[in-house]
């Protein structure tokens, strides 16, 4: 795979004074923790059909703020969902996204 840089970077950031190491790429979107955040829990790519126009979009949050967000292309949007401790995604095999929540409860994307 890619090396994006971790340990001695977390982002585009050094972490405990490290560098970026030789051949490292630069993450895409990079969330900063001034707002809240604490850790990216990432996710799938929509590939499902129950949501019209859905597909191909990145769907990933922040455990601490539990915020789902979808990221296609360099455009980032806030899906106005929140899970309290996002700890996981999963897909089934029709290609639709679930989150698991670690405070209690699996859930399923599904259109508004």
């Amino acid at each position: 795979g890619v090396n994006f840089g971790w340990r001695p970077r977390e982002g585009t950031h050094a972490y405990n004074g490290g560098s970026k190491p030789a051949g490292a790429v630069d993450p895409v979107y990079e969330l900063s923790h001034d707002d809240g955040n604490c850790a990216i829990t990432g996710g799938y790519m929509y590939r499902g059909g129950a949501i019209r126009g859905f597909a191909g979009n990145y769907v990933f949050g922040d455990f601490c703020k539990g915020r789902l967000l979808a990221m296609k292309g360099s455009s980032v949007r806030d899906l106005g969902l929140s899970v309290s401790q996002l700890g996981s995604f999963g897909e089934d095999a029709s290609g639709e996204l679930w989150v698991l929540s670690q405070a209690g409860g699996v859930y399923r994307l599904v259109p508004a």
